[in-house]
């Protein structure tokens, strides 16, 4: 990852590349805020296909057998890291890397960790995570884990039939595969709708297209933004997106 930037008063950076611009290199931490005007967006890399301007991406979609994974060593507060007895499915070197590590059965339930680094995971092998912090609760090999990849790392469009990882956003450009992104979270933005929507309306993940949002039909949809502007089922629709602040 990029090394620390230069940020402003309110902590957002001050970024290398423009909104408007995708780069092969990262040029700021996976997250990083920048505010233009009332519109916010957030520091992402894209996957392995390309992304198309104003439809809706998640994250990654968790990976099977890496979750309720046991400890397979236990660890004393402070340590900064941690051994875990990983399930059947393989992962790049480091694929964790700025993701997370949390406890979710078994004390310290409730702890998360930041990923600074790991081996290769071969599948059913026990693999090391290091921590950018010290353990602060103990573990033992009665407690579990489980691993997430950074929300902003590897998004990919938001599949129709319901989403498999938190939404992050929406790319105001084209971005090619495996490059750099500032993908807008909050604010005015041209986004694919499908349905009818009304001004004012709440949306979120709908229609038959990846990416497409349309009318809350569910208590369980996430709500993306409310509408602004109504163009005709297919267009693109201009929405005050309310993701992430």
């Amino acid at each position: 990852m990029a090394g620390e930037t230069v940020r402003t008063m309110y902590g957002d950076v001050i970024p290398v590349h423009s909104i408007y611009e995708e780069s092969s290199s990262a040029k700021h931490r996976f997250g990083d805020r920048v505010k233009v005007g009332e519109r916010i967006f957030h520091y992402c890399k894209n996957a392995a296909v390309t992304l198309a301007a104003g439809k809706l991406i998640q994250g990654a979609a968790p990976l099977a057998n890496h979750l309720n994974r046991a400890v397979a060593a236990a660890v004393v507060a402070g340590a900064l890291k941690v051994s875990v007895a990983m399930g059947a499915t393989a992962a790049a070197l480091n694929y964790y890397s700025e993701g997370w590590l949390h406890c979710n059965d078994v004390s310290p339930e409730g702890n998360s960790y930041k990923v600074k680094s790991h081996l290769a995971i071969a599948g059913s092998d026990t693999v090391w995570f290091n921590l950018y912090d010290p353990v602060i609760v103990t573990m033992s090999v009665s407690s579990e884990v489980t691993l997430t990849k950074n929300l902003y790392d590897s998004v990919i469009i938001a599949p129709n039939a319901a989403l498999t990882a938190a939404p992050v956003g929406v790319p105001i450009i084209a971005i090619t595969a495996s490059y750099y992104f500032w993908a807008q979270t909050w604010g005015t933005c041209a986004v694919l709708t499908q349905g009818t929507v009304v001004i004012g309306q709440k949306v979120g993940l709908g229609g038959t297209a990846d990416g497409a949002i349309g009318p809350i039909t569910a208590a369980t949809t996430v709500c993306v933004g409310t509408v602004m502007q109504v163009n005709v089922s297919t267009e693109y629709s201009l929405i005050n997106l309310t993701l992430q602040a």
